[in-house]
């Protein structure tokens, strides 16, 4: 694996992962990175798998709405309410 990191603010930005079993590449992308609330966000992220210079697959990860120090109530985070997802 390769991995490139900003340096002034210590964040991967992509990382890069050679998969010895099918001869394929793994790409993680940052494409949009956000300052919120003091805490550096990824909103958008592309992974794309390659084979070659041929693109097998690829996903978009993108991130809306990220709020940090809510005031959630403990219980919510309790296995049944996670498996249930009540």
């Amino acid at each position: 694996s390769l991995i490139f990191v900003r340096q002034d603010n210590f964040f991967v930005i992509r990382a890069l992962h050679w998969v010895r079993d099918g001869g394929y590449k793994k790409y993680m992308d940052i494409k949009k990175l956000d300052l919120i609330d003091g805490i550096w966000v990824a909103t958008e992220m592309h992974v794309t798998k390659k084979k070659g210079k041929n693109k097998v697959h690829k996903t978009i990860l993108k991130f809306s709405g990220v709020k940090f120090n809510q005031n959630l109530d403990f219980d919510m985070f309790s296995i049944r309410r996670m498996e249930k997802g009540l």
